[in-house]
């Protein structure tokens, strides 16, 4: 399984009409791993993002929404 890093997360404001986010949302229903500022680890298909970079990933057990504060980097698997 190869994986390939399609973002990591800055302290700079994501503006409104941000090529960062419209390139995210292209990657709908896409797996991807999520690594979380406390080290905790998430993988599922990405639902949704938004311009604070806030994620919602389907998982086995359920729906989760992480924050966008929250998130360190994004793997996508190809």
């Amino acid at each position: 399984m190869s994986y390939k890093t399609i973002a990591e997360k800055s302290e700079t404001p994501i503006k409104e009409n941000n090529i960062f986010v419209d390139e995210l949302g292209k990657l709908k229903d896409k797996r991807i791993l999520l690594c979380q500022k406390d080290n905790e680890i998430k993988e599922g298909n990405l639902i949704a993002v938004d311009n604070r970079l806030n994620i919602v990933l389907e998982m086995e057990d359920g729906i989760e929404v992480i924050r966008g504060n929250t998130i360190l980097y994004l793997v996508i698997h190809e």
